[in-house]
């Protein structure tokens, strides 16, 4: 029997990163972490049979004027079963998706699909641009896995000529892993990148284990594992 589930918490998360970084075009090597960073900040569509996963799909938004639709995958073996219409018939048809001015996606194999369910070339798309990472999910100094919140973007303030590619990480601790203060203030979590600009001193972003999506800057002497 089939059932939709949007719950981030219900999402299959090791499924989902094994097909995004082993499968697909788009997101080939995607570390996990990202992944499941991902689920949390999206309105997800997982389809599963019984228990099992069997298809995802997510949709980046604000809920009042744009959306964007990316992840979309069924299994191989679930493929011919209707699965992908079902799936987009929910998306379409879900109550914070109504009224929304745009809704984008991006496809170079299913674009016959997704016209079945009104989308359409971009009717201008001179008017439209883009900033494209090369390699973002490699692990050398090109790497954009170290992204952070805006608040803490790698965009050096006055820079002339857009993002500046950070030094790669000390090798002190690794991405994804938990650190805490050695002393003052209490402050815990995972280490979620490395931050360097004009403005700031250099140090390992820390993002709360107890408020998720709050980051701080630490330099390396200021940490310790949490074993």
């Amino acid at each position: 029997m089939l059932s939709l589930r949007t719950d981030p918490a219900a999402q299959d998360v090791d499924l989902i990163h094994r097909f995004l970084s082993e499968e697909s075009p788009w997101a080939k090597g995607i570390p996990k972490l990202l992944v499941r960073e991902s689920i949390q900040n999206s309105l997800n569509f997982g389809l599963f049979e019984s228990e099992a996963q069997i298809a995802y799909a997510r949709v980046v938004t604000d809920y009042t004027t744009f959306g964007y639709l990316l992840d979309v995958f069924v299994l191989q073996e679930h493929r011919g079963k209707g699965h992908s219409r079902t799936l987009m018939e929910a998306i379409l048809a879900h109550p914070r998706l109504q009224g929304l001015r745009r809704l984008l996606l991006v496809s170079s194999t299913a674009r016959g699909l997704y016209a079945k369910d009104g989308f359409a070339p971009l009717e201008k798309p001179e008017t439209f641009m883009e900033v494209t990472r090369a390699h973002p999910y490699a692990s050398d100094s090109s790497g954009f896995h170290k992204r952070l919140d805006m608040e803490h973007s790698n965009v050096t303030a006055g820079a002339p000529h857009g993002p500046q590619v950070q030094p790669p990480m000390p090798a002190t601790f690794g991405l994804g892993e938990r650190v805490r203060k050695k002393s003052g203030a209490a402050w815990q979590g995972l280490i979620v990148g490395w931050y360097s600009t004009k403005l700031t001193p250099e140090g390992y972003a820390v993002e709360s284990e107890a408020h998720p999506g709050s980051v701080q800057i630490y330099p390396v002497a200021a940490l310790e594992r949490v074993a």
